[in-house]
Order: structure tokens, then sequence, then C-alpha cells
């Protein structure tokens, strides 16, 4: 598996570590999600606000797939894990004034196109050779309504600089409306680099050729060697009052083209040695498996009995026809035999009408009478010659 991705951390002067971070793949390897919250420094329960917006995040994109709009897919996720501070407000009312900066960053491995949503001061850069470190998010603090200020001149640059409420954020996740997001998508190329930070990291100048853009060109690029000077090097300003410093530092997949046995190219940045991971069946999925079951259930107990009766009308219908063509057919069968028979016994009865030819019958009187009467007719009468 291609690794594109280094992160650290440092404590700086705080008691307690209120940066929470975390990246993982989404969908079998397509998507890589980072995400970084600050909790706001001095507040109370800033270390639980930014773990409960990460896990919030988390939550929504395993029990979400990623539509063909992942800035709403982040800016809903925002949303879902700003409720969990507003549920966590409703129990403990105590804590009211938690809060948290995020950035919340989406990395397609295919395209390597991103989509980010953040809200509050946490910086996001892009930084190459060529272009040098530019930040890319807007900086939702009140010193940028300082230097609107300084442009329309009702200020000095010196005194928005050194104004005591210069890092006072103007938007952040606390369980209330959110007051400014900023979502925004692009397409990380080769040789650049996104670095995903706390406001710890500017105790190190961030303008161009500045000190970490110093750094960064001075290293091998190599992320973790970047990582690790970024942080020596605030360590080593010894600010008294340093901050909690969180890094993410994130360089686009590289599409290795290689032959496979056929001469085939095959992009090799696109095959994981990872298994496919099976589809969790969610809450969601659940509930809507649910919905649907009932909603054919209740379709069909509507539909049942008018249907049940149609079907019986249309039977017997048929049964009536069936019936009735069946007795006609019968009846017509019956007269046939009928004309059958009388034919036969009329052919019968001509036969015994007409003469058979017989051999002449045989008298039945004697030889010797039929004799005595041919004799009479032919002996003359003596007397009458007399």
């Amino acid at each position: 598996m291609e690794i594109n991705i280094s992160d650290g951390q440092i404590l700086g002067q705080r008691s307690e570590q209120q940066d929470s971070r975390i990246n993982l793949q989404l969908q079998n390897g397509d998507y890589r999600l980072y995400v970084l919250a600050d909790g706001m420094g001095g507040q109370i329960g800033g270390a639980l606000a930014s773990k409960e917006v990460i896990k919030g995040i988390v939550n929504y994109f395993e029990n979400q797939s990623i539509s063909e709009a992942p800035l709403v897919d982040l800016n809903n996720a925002v949303q879902e894990a700003n409720s969990r501070i507003t549920e966590i407000l409703r129990d403990q009312p105590h804590m009211n004034g938690m809060g948290t900066t995020v950035i919340a960053l989406l990395h397609e491995k295919e395209s390597n196109n991103y989509w980010f949503v953040s809200v509050g001061d946490s910086p996001l850069y892009k930084w190459s050779h060529e272009t040098g470190l530019a930040r890319v998010n807007a900086n939702h603090a009140y010193y940028e309504e300082l230097l609107k200020e300084v442009e329309q001149g009702i200020l000095s640059q010196e005194k928005a600089d050194n104004h005591e409420q210069r890092h006072a954020i103007t938007s952040a996740l606390m369980g209330k409306n959110i007051e400014l997001i900023d979502s925004q998508s692009g397409t990380l190329i080769e040789g650049e680099i996104l670095l995903i930070a706390s406001d710890g990291v500017q105790t190190l100048d961030d303008g161009l050729n500045g000190e970490i853009d110093s750094l960064l060109k001075s290293s091998v690029d190599d992320l973790d060697t970047m990582v690790s000077g970024i942080l020596k090097a605030v360590e080593e300003k010894k600010n008294p009052y340093q901050d909690n410093t969180t890094l993410i530092l994130v360089k686009p997949f590289t599409a290795l083209v290689e032959n496979d046995a056929s001469g085939k190219k095959v992009n090799t940045s696109l095959i994981s040695d990872e298994k496919p991971q099976q589809k969790k069946l969610t809450k969601r999925n659940v509930i809507a498996i649910l919905i649907f079951v009932l909603l054919i259930m209740g379709v069909a107990l509507f539909y049942l009995n008018p249907v049940k009766e149609l079907f019986a009308s249309v039977y017997s219908t048929v049964t009536d026809q069936s019936s009735q063509v069946l007795e006609e057919s019968s009846s017509q069968n019956l007269e046939v035999q009928e004309a059958s028979a009388e034919d036969t016994r009329l052919e019968n009865r001509e036969l015994e009408l007409t003469p058979t030819q017989t051999e002449p019958e045989t008298s039945s009187e004697p030889q010797g009478e039929e004799n005595d009467s041919l004799n009479k007719v032919q002996v003359p009468d003596n007397s009458t010659e007399q």
C-alpha cells in the first residue's frame, strides 16, 4: 500500500493536549479522510470537544457512502459533529463554552482531487518547490477583521499585529449555529504537498520564503523528515506560551504505470494489498430496509382484497363460459350421434326391401299330377263326333 501521509504533534507549554487528529481509508481505499480539530485553548472542555468532533465526522462517513458531491458530505459531517457537542451541553450545562476548530479533507486516490471544509483559525497550506507555501483556507480569526480596517485606513498595520484580540476565533464548533464555514476543492499534482495544521505551527513564519517554506525546501522530499523538522523548529523557539502543535502532511498518490504479462499498461498505484472490506450493515441501512418492508406490506394489504375479488370474479366468469361451451359441445355431439344412428337404420331398411336373385322354385306338387293335366287338354272328346 502506498504511503502518502505523515503526521505528528507536540504538547508545547500546555498542560493538556487539546489537538485531535485522524486519517483513515474510506470505501476500500478509494478515498482517504484527514481530520484535525484544535480544542479552543483556555476554554473548558477543549480536549473533549476536539475528540467528539473527530468521532462525529468519522461516524458520519462510516454510515454514509461518499456521494457525487463530497463538499455536501463534508458539510453534513461537520454539522453532525457539531450536534454531538450540543448533546453534551444539554446533559452537562456546566461545560458551556467548550468548542473546537476543525479541518476535514477528503482525498480521492484515482484522480488526486480533494475537497475540504474548515471552521476556525487552523491553517491549511499548499506547498511546492516552484510556488512555495501559501494558505488555502479562510482564517476565521478577528485578525482578518483588523486587516480589513487596515485596508480602509482605519487602523495601522502595527496596531493590527499587536491587537490583544487578534487571535480571537470568529467561528468554531460549539454546539450552536456555525457562523462561518469555508468549503473548497482542488487537485493535488505531482510535487505538491498539503499541510494541515493547528495554529501552534504559526510560531514559525508561514509567509512566502518564511521559516516553514525554507524548512520544506531544504528537506529531501520525505514527509517524515518534513514533519519532524517543522516540529523541532517550533520547539527550538522556546516560546513560553507555546500552544499544542499538530501537523498532517499529504502528497498526491502516484500513478506508476507498468506493463503486465500481456503487455497491457496497468496503473499500479490503484492496486492495494489490503483485502476489500465488507460494508457494514449500519443502523441507517437497517432502518431503510425496515421502512421499505413496511411500505411493501402496506401496499399489499391495501390492494389484497380488491385483487382477490377481481380474480374471483374473473374466475367465475371464465368458469361459467367454459361450462356453457362444454354443454353446447355435448349437445352438438349428441345430435350428430343421433343423426348418424338414423342414417344407419335407413340404410338397413333399404337393404331389406331390395330383392335378391335366386334359383327358380321347384313345384311342391307331384310330377304325375302335372302330366295328368296336360293329358286332359290333349285328348279329344269322342262323344261330340258321334
